[in-house]
């Protein structure tokens, strides 16, 4: 869970008032990291800061690489 002030910090800023994470995560070893969301309800956002993977979207597969970030 999102800690509160960093909610309201997020809700008082008009950049990321309509853009408030529920949750983060940081997975600095994400080797044979997997995971599908069919019909999600929320957005998920990848920044990726070492190594390559891919996503797939719509049976499309792109690369991802340091530096990309990926919504």
């Amino acid at each position: 869970m999102t800690p509160r002030f960093i909610v309201k910090a997020l809700a008082d800023n008009p950049l990321s008032r309509d853009c408030l994470p529920s949750a983060m995560g940081y997975y600095p070893q994400a080797k044979d990291h997997f995971m599908a969301r069919d019909m999600p309800d929320d957005d998920l956002v990848i920044f990726c800061v070492a190594g390559i993977g891919s996503v797939e979207v719509g049976g499309v597969r792109h690369r991802v690489q340091r530096g990309d970030a990926v919504l």
